[in-house]
């Protein structure tokens, strides 16, 4: 579903100084979600269970 609302490369070149400045906003987040999603499966994996 994501992929599906990505910009075609034809969209790029009718894209506008908002559209660019939203697109970077989407970027940040995204990395800023895979970095979460990294440290969260990084520690969870080292995890230790007692009992």
């Amino acid at each position: 579903m994501l992929l599906s609302n990505l910009p075609s490369a034809l969209m790029l070149d009718t894209f506008e100084a908002e559209d660019w400045a939203r697109l970077e906003q989407v970027e940040h987040v995204l990395t800023q979600l895979m970095q979460a999603i990294d440290w969260i499966h990084h520690y969870t994996s080292h995890t230790v269970e007692s009992g």
